[in-house]
């Protein structure tokens, strides 16, 4: 499985395209990311949210259900090269100590799941069989509801 990093949140025009094993050891062993990632939690934690949004926008940033096309001048539907066959959930929380990480990581539908960005929630992988952009809404739309009900 592969899918496009972008050298920021906001960038139009792709890195890269990076296997999800990349994308693995990237999280397990950090990176020059890493820096950008405790210093935005740490402005989080003392209440400076414009400041943590202001430097998680520098973050790197991937597809996570997809891969765009070569050249593709941004991130829109149009440039999407094919899908990868994951959705991603991204779920944050004010509050962490609510969020049932060991019970989503044990969830059989839970290929991957790390800490979000802020740290106060998590990114959750799901294969699925989605197979086009027609059925992608519907296919996250299922994933979302099942996971939200936890």
């Amino acid at each position: 499985m592969t899918f496009t990093l972008f050298s920021h949140v906001k960038a139009k025009v792709a890195d890269m395209n990076l296997t999800i094993d990349q994308y693995i050891s990237i999280v397990k062993n950090g990176g020059s990311h890493d820096k950008v990632i405790y210093d935005a939690r740490s402005l989080l934690e003392r209440g400076n949210v414009k400041g943590y949004k202001e430097l998680k926008e520098t973050a790197k940033a991937i597809t996570g259900s997809c891969i765009i096309k070569d050249g593709a001048k941004s991130r829109s539907a149009e440039n999407i090269d094919k899908l990868n066959g994951l959705m991603l959930l991204d779920i944050d929380t004010a509050d962490n100590e609510h969020l049932p990480y060991d019970l989503l990581k044990s969830d059989p539908h839970t290929y991957i799941i790390h800490r979000s960005f802020s740290g106060k929630g998590c990114v959750i992988f799901v294969k699925t069989s989605c197979k086009s952009l027609d059925q992608y809404k519907e296919y996250y739309q299922a994933c979302a509801n099942y996971y939200f009900k936890k």
